[in-house]
């Protein structure tokens, strides 16, 4: 069954509660009640909406301004990494206490070893 939106549960419910007429409720207890329930209702849930669309904007600016931060905090660190480098030394084993790897030199690739190479035949000459 599918699920009624909030959106159209709110239209709904505003648009009923703007039909009850004062001439409506007049000599009915009951609904005088009910119909300044469901107002008050009404109010307190557009009230918590706009709380939580002012929460929202509030998380959304601090998430910004964090990944701001964020940011510029990555850039410093890649600076602060550079000048270690220099001072140092790029091979300096004490980069590692840092997180920064040292370069030990490259790796080379190991030449492939063949088992048994057959030497070469060389073209004997039919005059000889």
């Amino acid at each position: 069954m599918p699920r009624i939106r909030i959106a159209e549960t709110m239209g709904e419910l505003q648009r009923f509660a703007r039909t009850i007429t004062p001439e409506t409720t007049a000599g009915h207890v009951f609904l005088e009640y009910a119909h300044a329930k469901l107002t008050r209702f009404l109010e307190e849930i557009d009230r918590l909406t706009a709380e939580r669309d002012f929460h929202a904007a509030r998380k959304q600016e601090a998430t910004q301004k964090r990944n701001e931060m964020l940011a510029e905090g990555s850039r410093v660190a890649t600076a602060m990494r550079l000048v270690l480098k220099d001072h140092l030394g790029p091979d300096n084993e004490r980069l590692a206490e840092f997180g920064i790897q040292p370069f030990r030199g490259r790796k080379r690739a190991k030449k492939p070893v063949d088992a048994e190479t057959p030497p070469t035949e060389t073209a004997e000459d039919p005059q000889t």
